[in-house]
């Protein structure tokens, strides 16, 4: 081997390492998945995992809940973690996220703008308790505080037809709110989300400070002097 060939060969190796280290191989099992949707002017965000009822030609319907799932709180890993009752991580892996770009309200209780790690407790009864922390960056359930929440929700599940795949969508929405809901297997925990059209801001790029739209609709129409037809074509 020639001196040359084998600094050439050195330096291929030493650029491979770190690209070899920001690698993301594919997950077979539960894979990652996102959630978007916008609701009037506020965008909201899931990051989550998908696990199957059938692993591995294993089908485990009927004992996924109360099963693999556990009622309620529960201390899930004596050696790891909290080490302590955690409720559900609402998916697979790593934490269940869910982010709002605006102020919301979930079942009509109020929850600031920001990300949280997605919990929920489920109950044999049909309740499900729905756990927003502000804890988001945690490997599931396994760290979870009850001191970092910062909203909890209750609400009544629902049977729905089977459900392979962990799924969360909107399964119903107008101009003001949504309802976000997990679906697995013949469960569904929905629960209902809330915005104020007329309080999100828009923000001035040269000031950086905001106005509430309703003012600004206010603007724009007096400023067409309310003629009906320019102003149905802007909205």
């Amino acid at each position: 081997m020639s001196l040359r060939f084998a600094v050439i060969a050195l330096t291929v190796f030493a650029f491979a390492i770190p690209a070899l280290g920001q690698l993301t191989t594919p997950r077979s099992v539960s894979p990652a998945a996102e959630l978007n949707q916008r609701i009037g002017l506020t965008d909201i965000k899931v990051n989550y995992s998908r696990p199957r009822v059938t692993l591995r030609g294993n089908d485990r319907t009927g004992k996924i809940w109360g099963g693999l799932v556990p009622y309620g709180f529960n201390v899930i890993a004596p050696n790891f973690g909290c080490r302590c009752e955690i409720p559900w991580r609402a998916g697979a892996n790593e934490n269940t996220t869910v982010t709002f770009a605006d102020d919301v309200k979930i079942e009509g209780k109020p929850l600031p703008a920001g990300t949280y790690g997605l919990h929920m407790a489920i109950y044999e009864d049909g309740r499900a308790t729905v756990i927003f922390s502000k804890n988001h960056s945690s490997w599931g359930s396994f760290f979870y505080n009850e001191a970092e929440d910062a909203l909890r929700v209750d609400v009544k599940t629902q049977k729905i037809p089977h459900t392979e795949v962990l799924t969360f969508n909107f399964v119903d929405m107008g101009n003001d709110y949504g309802v976000l809901a997990l679906d697995w297997e013949s469960k569904r925990i929905p629960f209902k989300v809330e915005v104020d059209v007329h309080k999100v801001q828009i923000l001035d790029p040269a000031t950086g400070t905001g106005t509430f739209l309703a003012e600004v609709i206010k603007r724009i129409y007096g400023r067409f002097g309310g003629q009906q037809g320019i102003w149905t074509s802007y909205v």
